[in-house]
């Protein structure tokens, strides 16, 4: 069995069909075949439209968006070895919840980015179902300077943690903001810091990324109505705040690239080596949307274009690296399909042609590598069952 765990990964996918479905990825260690066969489906996540692993305790987290709803709901599923997922509990969250973060050192807390309802909640997870803590609203006194482009009021749209967990960071794609928090260790109560102003106006934050180079941290913007990655050097200031200095921004394409019109970047994230950035961009009117690497410069935190490839379908929502940054991950929610990459891990090179894929999973808006804990556990008669 160790052997095909070492060949095997367990992957979740949401969708706003509102089924979550459990993949498992396998690669004949003899002929080199792969293949991606689904393991499991549950319904019960209205319009599923972010995931939250909490490896540790064996549960997933789901958000339901609630497209056409007053409210979100914040659903519980325990994940068991042979990958299904069972109903746990479930709590209302504020509206157009779309991305959530556990923090905390035990681990007790979850934050929730809503971007209909224009808000930051906060829940105790540690009780069943999850205990609402705090709810902070947004308000713009004006609409920004593209109101018909998703500027017309706030608009959260990720919950992130810093590298040292002391701060919770939200991108306000509609006000131009990232809202920043700080968290009381003791208390876990978050504190309002000052907000890092987006410029110019219109970028349009969506998601952010953290890297520590040494003693220096650089956070990460991807701008979806500009198309830009914006870097910025964070510093820790004596009095618990922080400070931020702008040192670069380009194009999603890179300096000397070509963002085609309409096109809406998506997802970020460092690659496990942390040598290298990973973007998504979606709509850019091609067969296929791209996935864009960046190599990082550790010493300053410039990004330079490194390659572009399909992402293996339309508007690629979602992505994820397994641990080892062999494997990409890409929900596809333009195609309804999850498509597997290979990843060089030495040059940081994303095949071009997918190991494999499955369709027909309705519009995919997250996927995430169930980690090696649960591979070892799958029953190994269903894993031969699938191949």
């Amino acid at each position: 069995m160790a052997g095909l765990a070492s060949a095997t990964s367990l992957l979740y996918v949401a969708s706003y069909a509102g089924t979550l479905t459990t993949l498992v990825f396998t690669t004949d260690a003899t002929t080199g075949q792969s293949s991606l066969q689904t393991v499991a489906t549950v319904s019960g996540c209205g319009n599923a439209s972010w995931l939250t692993l909490d490896h540790p305790n064996r549960t997933l987290y789901c958000l339901d968006e609630a497209i056409h709803a007053p409210d979100s709901t914040l659903f519980r599923f325990r994940t068991n070895r042979n990958g299904t997922l069972t109903p746990l509990d479930q709590v209302a969250v504020p509206n157009g919840a779309v991305s959530s973060v556990i923090y905390g050192l035990a681990g007790k807390e979850l934050a929730i980015a809503s971007y209909e309802g224009g808000a930051i909640s906060t829940y105790n997870i540690a009780s069943s179902p999850p205990t609402h803590l705090h709810t902070s609203t947004f308000h713009l006194p004006h609409p920004g300077p593209n109101p018909d482009h998703r500027q017309d009021a706030p608009h959260p749209h990720q919950a992130i943690t810093d590298l040292t967990g002391r701060f919770l960071f939200v991108p306000d794609l509609g006000a131009d903001l990232v809202r920043v928090w700080a968290i009381n260790s003791e208390t876990l109560e978050l504190t309002p810091a000052p907000s890092l102003v987006v410029t110019p106006p219109g970028s349009g934050p969506r998601h952010g990324v953290f890297l520590q180079s040494g003693k220096k941290t650089f956070f990460y913007l991807l701008c979806e109505l500009a198309n830009t990655i914006i870097v910025y050097q964070v510093s820790y200031e004596t009095d618990g705040m922080l400070e931020f200095a702008q040192v670069y921004v380009t194009g999603t394409h890179g300096e000397d690239g070509t963002v085609p019109r309409g096109a809406a970047a998506a997802e970020i994230i460092i690659s496990p080596c942390t040598q290298y950035l990973i973007i998504s961009s979606r709509l850019e009117g091609t067969s296929s949307d791209p996935l864009i690497t960046f190599a990082i410069n550790h010493d300053t935190g410039v990004i330079t274009h490194h390659s572009t490839v399909p992402a293996g379908g339309l508007t690629p929502r979602h992505f994820s690296l397994n641990n080892a940054g062999t494997l990409v991950a890409v929900g596809l929610q333009g195609s309804g399909r999850v498509a597997i990459f290979p990843r060089d891990t030495d040059t940081g090179v994303i095949g071009d042609v997918p190991l494999a894929f499955v369709d027909g999973l309705g519009e995919v808006t997250a996927v995430v590598f169930g980690g090696a804990g649960y591979v070892e556990e799958l029953e190994e008669d269903r894993i031969q069952e699938l191949r």
